[in-house]
């Protein structure tokens, strides 16, 4: 039965431990010499003090943990009452259920030189497989003082107790901390430190070189398939000293931002898009050995999103008219042709074909009734979108070529795409910040093919600047005015 406090063999709390395994697990010479304490509550109620002198906590406490329970230990020391029956008290538990009489067992406080650790600390390089050891000796401590062995923020020894389980890891009677089989996670920050008031500590730096190696990247495999507008978070986690550096690619195709290689083991894009989508590359270096490489494959699950060239298809009676439309989708869309409302029925004279995202509906020998609004519908499990192509048998939009000042004159010139005659030109121009148009007819020109060629001469024209539109006519009807063209006229003679 693991003992109590002397003072409260009588009636102990009942609730202290279920089993005797913690006893068990302390170390043979300090079995009978263990005790469950009451403690103030500056620490825990219960705990165990592994105790290698009569002596009892009496003003200030120090905690760490001691295999799965939390200890106090003294910082400063009193020894108890001589007889196991008188009552003990301990400052500041007034509260506490067994509390003794405030005037017992007070006792004197621990005197003598503070503890001191004589090693200085040092780095230490060592290779892969390795044996290191790490110093840390020790004048003027006795078993009223607890030394723990840290790396980095673990805690590896508490005087003799391992707290981190590793067969590697040794701590010898002089607290000498061994490594056996050193390998690069081994490398970092070693603290020796003892449980004094103040803290008395040194560290050292182990440097144990070893090449970089990818755990994980992120996402996990089940969440690479992402809806358009969510964030994405890439993260590609590595080990190695030192430690590695993280550079991301894509395969193929530049990083979304446009960069050839962004840095940094994670990056995060707040709203996604088709674009973000492919086979991302997370490369970790640090000097040693070679490069360490992860993948990861992002999809991008999104609506049709559909782009047409031209909104308008200039055509005429006996040619072959081609409508395309550019469509992206994840999953893949399905495509189909409306005209006017209605479904296109496909047959030889109405096809469609596929090129890569490119869907082309063709229509051979176009006939006067095939004139109207196509839309091309792109449907997926996500959502459906539409565009509308214009075929007409109407000239096209006429495109300005070039302007020139002859004197007092202004040489204009456009091309126009029809696929019948033109029967007649209208031309207006006026100076600019005024709202009177001058009406002119350039003369009709035969064509080369289905582009004609409009040049016509302003004459008289007083200095200033001038906007000029054009419009043609063939039998289908009037094309639509082009985009207005400046020019300003200099000369007055």
């Amino acid at each position: 039965m693991l003992p109590v406090a002397p003072s409260y063999r009588s009636t102990p709390p009942s609730d202290i431990f279920e089993s005797e395994e913690i006893w068990q697990q302390l170390p043979i010479e300090s079995q009978d010499k263990a005790f469950i304490v009451p403690f103030s509550p500056h620490c825990l109620a219960h705990s165990i003090l592994s105790l290698h002198s009569s002596l009892f906590i009496t003003i200030r406490v120090h905690c760490f943990s001691l295999l799965t329970l939390h200890v106090c230990c003294p910082a400063a020391l009193s020894k108890p009452s001589v007889e196991p029956e008188e009552e003990y008290d301990y400052q500041n538990d007034e509260d506490y259920v067994y509390d003794d009489t405030p005037e017992e067992g007070t006792g004197d406080p621990v005197t003598g030189p503070p503890p001191v650790i004589t090693t200085k600390g040092q780095v230490f390089n060592a290779k892969p497989g390795e044996t290191v050891i790490l110093p840390c000796n020790l004048e003027n401590v006795d078993d009223a003082y607890v030394v723990m062995w840290i790396h980095g923020s673990t805690t590896l020894f508490t005087d003799n107790v391992q707290q981190h389980k590793d067969a590697r890891l040794r701590r010898h009677p002089n607290n000498t901390l061994e490594i056996s089989r050193a390998t690069g996670e081994d490398s970092g920050t070693y603290t020796c430190k003892i449980s004094a008031q103040p803290v008395v500590e040194i560290s050292h730096t182990l440097n144990v070189p070893s090449p970089p190696k990818i755990v994980r990247v992120l996402p996990e495999a089940s969440n690479r398939m992402l809806l358009k507008g969510t964030s994405l978070t890439l993260q590609c986690d590595a080990t190695g000293h030192p430690k590695p550096t993280i550079t991301w690619s894509r395969s193929n195709r530049n990083m979304p931002s446009g960069e050839k290689t962004v840095q940094g083991s994670s990056i995060t894009f707040d709203s996604i898009d088709r674009h973000h989508a492919g086979t991302y590359d997370c490369t970790a270096t640090n000097g040693i050995d070679k490069p360490a490489r992860g993948t990861i494959t992002i999809h991008v699950k999104y609506a049709p999103e559909i782009r047409v060239d031209k909104e308008t298809v200039n055509s005429g009676e006996g040619y072959e008219s081609a409508l395309l439309c550019t469509v992206h989708a994840e999953p893949s869309a399905t495509v189909t042709w409306a005209k006017d409302g209605k479904p296109v029925n496909l047959s030889s004279h109405m096809k469609s074909e596929v090129d890569q995202h490119t869907h082309i509906l063709k229509i051979s020998k176009t006939k006067k009734g095939d004139f109207g609004r196509y839309t091309c519908i792109a449907n997926n499990t996500v959502g459906t979108k539409t565009k509308v192509i214009e075929l007409t048998g109407l000239p096209s939009v006429a495109k300005f070529l070039t302007s020139s000042e002859e004197g007092k004159n202004q040489v204009v010139q456009w091309s126009v795409e029809s696929h019948s005659p033109i029967i007649e030109y209208i031309l207006r121009y006026r100076k600019q910040n005024t709202d009177e148009w001058v009406i002119q007819k350039p003369l009709v020109e035969n064509g080369e093919g289905n582009v004609f060629t409009v040049r016509h001469t302003l004459s008289d024209l007083t200095p200033g600047k001038y906007e000029v539109v054009l419009r043609s006519q063939n039998e289908f009807g009037w094309s639509q005015d082009s985009q207005p063209h400046e020019f300003t006229q200099s000369s007055t003679s």
